[in-house]
């Protein structure tokens, strides 16, 4: 399914002082529906099995969901409003988690960071790809200059490639390369 993006914005949005669009954006109505299920079915199960056993079901969910949802997120096209409704179904799949964790963002890093990658302005979005297109750069000291790049903003889970992939799914971006 296509959640995150335009066409499927079933509400007004409205830009706000900053050129961003407001917070009227709520969950994606099919995962909104999904995180529903999911919480009942985890209710259900940390009823029926130990603690221990439930804590290793929740922690193989968000990895699963953390894996699946970012893999998912190279075959969208993203706007603006699209990023935003990223950021707000992110959001919503850390709190669903946050019952079980204080830290939930430790248990679905791929889905923070790709989150982390698309919420990056413009400009510097445009100065990342523009080193991550040149591959691995060496610092003078060996180390790969994009990989510390993507650490300075907190992206520790996607490489070079990855994050690049990441990045090119923003319509902003492209659309300038294509041009």
């Amino acid at each position: 399914s296509k959640y995150w993006t335009l066409m499927e914005a079933d509400q007004t949005f409205t830009p706000d002082r900053d050129g961003g669009f407001s917070s009227a954006v709520t969950v994606s109505e099919t995962l909104g529906t999904a995180i529903s299920i999911l919480r009942n079915e985890l209710q259900t199960a940390a009823a029926g099995v130990s603690a221990k056993l439930f804590k290793a079901i929740w922690k193989n969910v968000a990895g699963e969901i953390d894996q699946s949802l970012s893999r998912g997120v190279l075959t969208h096209r993203f706007s603006e409003l699209g990023i935003e409704q990223w950021r707000v179904d992110v959001e919503t799949i850390l709190l669903a988690f946050k019952k079980f964790t204080p830290v939930p963002h430790k248990y679905l890093r791929k889905l923070v960071e790709s989150r982390t990658l698309l919420q990056l302005g413009w400009e510097p979005a445009g100065d990342l790809v523009a080193v991550l297109k040149l591959r691995a750069v060496p610092n003078g000291h060996g180390d790969d200059v994009s990989q510390q790049l993507l650490e300075q903003i907190g992206v520790f889970h996607f490489n070079a490639e990855e994050a690049l992939s990441i990045l090119e799914t923003r319509i902003d971006l492209t659309s300038v390369d294509e041009e």
